[in-house]
């Protein structure tokens, strides 16, 4: 095998990695964010139950702000998630365009 051949495989084996990368932390991510899409509905469900049947004021009062409190941070834990992600993407793209500044690399066989 030369020396180019070698070179040619370590490019795809390393695009291979890193696009494998990318996926699999895609992926977890999003699996991440449904768990926390099921918690953050239990959670809503419970403190709307308790703000509709109006047991008292208190616990109307602070059912009501540990529902606002919940989303807030909801909120902020799906904008950084898909942030990571989206940065992640950035830094894989540049990855793949400094191994092929040409376009799309294609072994040969």
């Amino acid at each position: 095998m030369s020396g180019n051949d070698n070179k040619s495989t370590d490019k795809t084996l390393l695009l291979t990695a890193n696009h494998n990368y990318f996926v699999r932390q895609a992926i977890s991510t999003f699996c991440g964010l449904v768990i926390l899409t099921f918690i953050y509905a239990f959670i809503a469900i419970m403190c709307s139950s308790t703000i509709i049947e109006g047991a008292t004021v208190a616990g109307v009062s602070s059912s009501s702000g540990f529902l606002l409190f919940s989303s807030l941070v909801y909120l902020l834990i799906v904008i950084v998630q898909i942030s990571k992600i989206i940065f992640l993407h950035a830094r894989v793209t540049a990855v793949e365009k400094e191994l092929v500044p040409n376009g799309v690399y294609l072994s040969k066989k």
